[in-house]
């Protein structure tokens, strides 16, 4: 039996996830938290599902993208910093970082007509 065994289990609250996420991605000006609710407002995170099973986390996030930004790059930096703050705070191990890109940022409307 390793010592980790013998001194208990550690879990983390999905607040705690949520704030990782969100230190990941705090400097990342292309990216805003989530969609619109129904009220018009943006969400208060960019995470929609957190799942851990037997120490492996995968969590779905929510964004809104500049546009004009090529979105699969940004999805792809937002994985890629989410997987690594993760890793880097945790002894969790990312099984995914699911990406959902629920709207564009700053269209304006010459721009929304040619779309």
């Amino acid at each position: 039996m390793n010592s980790a065994k013998r001194m208990g289990v550690i879990h983390y609250s999905d607040d705690v996830i949520k704030t990782i996420v969100t230190l990941a991605l705090k400097d990342l000006e292309s990216v805003e938290r989530g969609a619109s609710n129904l009220f018009g407002r943006k969400t208060d995170s960019y995470v929609s599902k957190i799942v851990v099973e037997e120490q492996k986390l995968t969590v779905d996030l929510v964004i809104t993208v500049q546009y004009g930004l090529f979105l699969q790059s940004v999805a792809q930096e937002v994985q890629r910093r989410v997987r690594k703050k993760i890793v880097s705070l945790t002894d969790l191990t990312v099984s995914a970082v699911n990406v959902t890109i629920a709207g564009l940022n700053n269209i304006n409307p010459d721009q929304k007509k040619a779309g």
